[in-house]
């Protein structure tokens, strides 16, 4: 089969993929199979959206260790044959903003559930901070900027969050410096995923401005941005992202 999707060449790339996925889905998802219990769908994968390659075989491997017995990553491993049968899946996950409209179709159409999620952040976060020889409770009572695609910036978020409650006690967090996490992009925003004071960017100067006014004490961000700000003094947490870098 053939599938066109209208673009022109003008816009960020992650438009384009939200085109691609709600056509996908209208064209190839039109019937209603019965929903197998343990599955689920992931929408939004594709390599530029994702932490590194590995990300589709990272994430069955955890969501099986959670429980989930069939995980189908639309794009990256499941094709044409699963597309058509989108809704057998008890569950979808959208772990990128361009994936959100097309979740919402399977919602209204065969009333598939879903959670707007980056299932590995917590992995992912984890593993960069021990490269910088730091654990996540470390975060705790930072200035954090995050720069990366909206959900996986936004699942970094939560995870600093609930990491930095567990760490203090109600009667310290009056005391103490709050945590606080701002998440930015270049890319697609979706305002119903936005958190009160989330940036969003057009220009690279853009991001320099913010950084020698804001002074954060971390930025979660593809290593290529720091050489943008050399003056920086603070601490720079590698995430890749593919979108600015062309690096995994």
């Amino acid at each position: 089969p053939i599938l066109t999707v209208d673009a022109n060449g003008m816009e960020l790339y992650d438009v384009g993929e939200e085109k691609t996925w709600e056509s996908l889905f209208r064209t190839f998802a039109k019937e209603a199979f019965p929903v197998e219990k343990g599955s689920i769908g992931i929408i939004g994968a594709a390599p530029l959206e994702i932490h590194s390659m590995d990300a589709p075989e990272e994430m069955e491997q955890a969501l099986k260790e959670d429980g989930w017995k069939q995980v189908h990553c639309y794009s990256m491993g499941a094709g044409i044959e699963q597309l058509k049968k989108a809704s057998s899946v008890e569950k979808n996950l959208v772990i990128a903003p361009s994936g959100l409209k097309a979740a919402q179709y399977l919602k209204k159409k065969f009333g598939t559930p879903y959670e707007v999620t980056y299932p590995l952040a917590k992995q992912i976060l984890a593993k960069r901070l021990k490269e910088q020889g730091m654990a996540l409770e470390d975060l705790a009572g930072k200035k954090i900027l995050i720069m990366h695609q909206q959900v996986l910036a936004n699942s970094i978020r939560q995870e600093i969050n609930r990491e930095a409650k567990k760490e203090i006690s109600a009667e310290m967090q009056l005391e103490m410096t709050q945590t606080e996490c701002t998440a930015a992009t270049w890319f697609m925003q979706k305002k119903e995923l936005q958190e009160q004071g989330d940036i969003h960017l057009t220009e690279e100067d853009q991001y320099i401005e913010l950084v020698r006014q804001e002074q954060y004490d971390v930025i979660i961000a593809d290593d290529i941005l720091q050489s943008a700000v050399p003056e920086y003094q603070g601490i720079f947490v590698n995430l890749p992202h593919f979108a600015v870098s062309g690096k995994v």
